[in-house]
């Protein structure tokens, strides 16, 4: 549990509480190299930057992913930005939020 004046990503939590309010659903994607920590906050796609990022995912599968990165991330240590490995690390943790929810479907 964070504390009042504890940061993350460099953001305070009303820092995070604004961009909830204006984004929506946010998530905390961290990604570990020994005893090392880097963490990202993402906000949801739209739909419409799924639509693009799926039609260039077609033509180049890494260039898609990097995008999917870029549209959603708000916030970041610098490593996650500029070390390839933490980046792909983050995207592929990116992904898994992005699978469909668990739902159901019942005739009425």
């Amino acid at each position: 549990m964070t504390t009042e004046n504890e940061l993350i990503c460099g953001l305070t939590p009303d820092q995070i509480n604004e961009l909830k309010a204006k984004h929506g659903h946010l998530s905390l994607v961290t990604v570990m190299e020994g005893d090392e920590k880097y963490e990202g906050i993402f906000k949801e796609p739209t739909m419409e930057a799924l639509s693009a990022i799926t039609a260039l995912a077609k033509q180049d599968e890494v260039k898609a992913s990097l995008a999917l990165f870029d549209n959603c991330l708000l916030s970041c240590d610098e490593a996650m930005k500029k070390r390839p490995r933490v980046r792909l690390s983050a995207i592929a943790q990116l992904s898994e939020i992005m699978k469909p929810l668990e739902g159901h479907i019942k005739k009425v």
